[in-house]
Parts: structure tokens; sequence; C-alpha cells
């Protein structure tokens, strides 16, 4: 099925990591998205209280089109895997080219570098402040998997257009 966001209920996002960390149940070094998953279902009679301490919902809703295109972004265009980015519309705007330099965690190996060309297409709701970049990995196990233990730092460029020559003429 393919779906697309609609909207969210406006309460601030608690992080899952943070709270089992908080709680002694996970190292700080070692919250991903599967180490959190991983706690959740081994730990099913205190899932649902974790899960509590968030009360930030996201909704979203059935979106018709073909399974294979991504999803649509807040610039109203698919999502390309690798190439699409949600900025901080404060500061960067839609269709921005940026160049980013991070490494990747892909696989189980060390994370390799990835330096690529991307285009600010959707926004995060989270994502605030200069540098801050939301990268969109695709779907499928190993788009997840790259997603969910991505914490890397590195560089963003803002590509900016020139502007226009004066010509001196009135």
């Amino acid at each position: 099925m393919r779906v697309s966001y609609d909207g969210r209920n406006g309460q601030a996002y608690v992080p899952l990591g943070r709270v089992l960390v908080q709680q002694g149940e996970l190292p700080a070094d070692g919250v991903s998205m599967d180490s959190i998953r991983n706690w959740l279902e081994t730990h099913p009679d205190q899932m649902m209280s974790v899960l509590e301490r968030n009360p930030n919902y996201v909704f979203f809703r059935r979106e018709d089109g073909n399974l294979a295109q991504g999803p649509k972004g807040a610039f109203g265009m698919p999502l390309t895997a690798g190439r699409s980015v949600a900025i901080d519309r404060s500061l960067v705007p839609f269709a921005m080219p940026l160049w980013i330099e991070t490494k990747l965690p892909y696989g189980a190996g060390q994370p390799v570098t990835w330096d690529h060309l991307v285009f600010a297409q959707d926004i995060g709701t989270d994502i605030k402040g200069a540098g801050r970049a939301d990268l969109f990995t695709g779907w499928g196990a190993s788009a997840q998997s790259i997603a969910g233990n991505l914490h890397a730092h590195g560089r963003m460029v803002l590509f900016l257009p020139r502007p226009p020559a004066d010509s001196g003429a009135q």
C-alpha cells in the first residue's frame, strides 16, 4: 500500500531512544532503529509504557499510484531515493540543490563515504536549523536499515543561483 503524510497532532516529539537511555535500558552510543525495535520486541510487557512517553502522532493517508514511485514530499513531487532531502524550509528553499558529504551505514560493515548532489524536496517538523537535513533512503529492508542507523555528521553545501550581472542598461 502506498501512503503519504497527512498531518500530525502537534505534540512535542520525544525520541524513544532517549527514553530507553534515560531508563538505563540502552547505552547512549547504542541507539538505532534496530536496537529500539529489538528492545520493544523483547520487552512486550513494557512496550506500551515506553511508546506512550512520546505524545507525538503522525497521520497518513492512502495514496493512489505506482508502488515503485516514492512518496510525495512537501514540494509535491515524488521523492527519489538517495537524491531527496527534507530541510528546514525557513533556511532552504524548495528545489534547491545541495551537495552532501557524509557516511552511510551500508550493511553491517563500516560506514561508507557518501558524497552526492541532492535536492530539497520535503520538510521535516523536527529538522530545525542550518546544516540539518533528512535523507530519503527509499523503501525496503536495505533503505530501512540505512535510515534507521544513520547518525552521521557531515558537510552540506547549498548551491545558490548567481545574481544577474548588472548590464548598466537603464
